[in-house]
């Protein structure tokens, strides 16, 4: 929706078909110090934090980060109480690897004594503060903070909730999150166009496969929060790339959790018994960016049982290896989530997502191959592996657009994703002559 704004908003000024000219000539109203230097601001600041967040990858991200930075350091010099501009300081601080910074930042946004708030903006910060505060394993706060989102505004209060629940599953709180699953059903909104939000076509498959499972177990159905082996607010992490701004420490925990699930991945994971740095924070603590996120809490084993649910622990594990820079068991984990896409009866779109995933992976590891490089006093970085990495990213989001049709769930929000990365791709060919 963001990147649709944007082009628009760039079409109007006319450089519909040139990212580039737009790019620069929203820049250059940005640096006036008039209104429409404060509009221009806006959308590059929203255009740069869509990128920086669901692209997977950026041609030059320090450029992008830096450029961001900049923007909303002048605006938030002029509008330090202003609720866009705090939005956009703590967004920028999260995609510097800042998550605690940027907790303080969103919070400082909510204070009751602000001296102006609307409902509007706040729901920005609240929205952006929970999915922070979830990629830094802070479940309980995060937990509040979705279902905070139903005072806020009117979208999808059924998908909060359903997020929410999965936190509190994640906590060992199963009779919590089962009393906000409960509330599900009675939260879906109305058709649009005759048609449910896609979100909530997703969480009815979700419900309707554990109730399955439940029966399938001889447990009862009803408390199907007990047949769940993987934390639904993790999963629903996937689709706002959660897992790509986490720090190292936040990786190794899911990597631990979900490697510790049984029967054992087939893939070696040479993370899969490392531990965390040692803490004495509980859950609900706060977790500087100087020390580790709360420890992993296992009440349980989780059984799996379905290809559903390998595929989903095989994606989670790929993408949280290519966090911390582990490209070849994250490329076996990818692969593997796309492998069981035959089998899979409830969640579709995990191959198409496996695909997405996989071709930012080959763009990472390029890059990463390169920064090598560049420490080597008279080496150039080759060519020949940016090409062969451009060439095979290009291949895997086509087959990723080929086994993701529309009616996958969520197919638009990949569809967007996909288109976002093939500019970077250009983008980097253009930067190396190819």
């Amino acid at each position: 929706m963001l990147i649709t704004i944007f082009r628009s908003v760039v079409g109007f000024f006319g450089f519909k078909h040139d990212r580039k000219l737009a790019l620069k000539a929203l820049a250059v109203a940005a640096a006036r110090n008039d209104t429409h230097s404060v509009f221009a601001g806006l959308v590059l600041m929203t255009y740069h934090g869509v990128v920086l967040l669901m692209s997977g990858y950026q041609a030059d991200e320090p450029k992008i980060v830096s450029e961001y930075q900049q923007l909303v350091d002048r605006l938030y010099s002029r509008f330090p109480n202003g609720a866009l501009w705090i939005l956009n300081k703590g967004k920028i601080l999260r995609m510097r690897n800042d998550p605690d910074a940027a907790i303080e930042t969103l919070q400082g946004g909510l204070d009751p004594e602000r001296p102006c708030s609307f409902a509007q903006a706040d729901s920005l910060i609240v929205f952006e503060l929970a999915w922070t505060l979830l990629g830094q394993r802070r479940y309980a706060e995060a937990a509040d903070m979705f279902v905070r989102m139903t005072e806020l505004n009117t979208w999808s209060h059924a998908t909060y909730y359903f997020i929410a629940g999965g936190c509190h599953w994640s906590l060992g709180n199963n009779d919590k999150a089962q009393s906000l699953f409960d509330a599900i059903p009675g939260l879906m909104a109305k058709k649009i166009g005759g048609k449910d939000l896609p979100t909530e076509v997703f969480l009815k498959k979700k419900i309707a496969f554990y109730k399955a499972k439940s029966k399938r177990l001889g447990k009862d159905e009803e408390k199907w929060v007990e047949a769940i082996t993987i934390s639904p607010s993790e999963e629903m992490a996937i689709f706002w790339n959660t897992h790509a701004r986490i720090s190292d420490n936040v990786a190794l925990l899911h990597i631990r959790e979900w490697c510790a699930t049984v029967p054992a991945p087939t893939i070696s994971s040479p993370h899969s018994s490392q531990p965390a740095t040692p803490t004495t924070s509980t859950p609900n603590s706060p977790t500087p960016t100087s020390t580790p996120a709360p420890p992993l809490i296992l009440a349980s084993i989780p059984t799996l049982d379905t290809p559903d649910e390998f595929a989903l622990r095989s994606l989670l594990l790929g993408v949280v290896h290519r966090t911390v820079k582990s490209y070849e068991p994250s490329r076996a984990f990818l692969l593997d989530a796309y492998e069981h896409q035959n089998k899979i009866e409830n969640s579709t779109w995990i191959g198409g997502v496996a695909m997405f995933e996989l071709a930012v992976l080959d763009l990472k590891e390029a890059e990463s191959a390169e920064s090598a490089t560049l420490q080597v006093p008279g080496v150039k970085p080759g060519l020949e592996k940016w090409r062969k990495a451009l060439k095979d990213a290009s291949a895997n989001l086509d087959r990723a657009m080929q086994i993701s049709p529309n009616s996958t769930d969520l197919s638009s929000r990949l569809d967007t994703r996909i288109s976002m990365l093939r500019d970077e791709i250009a983008a980097k060919k253009e930067s190396l002559g190819l």
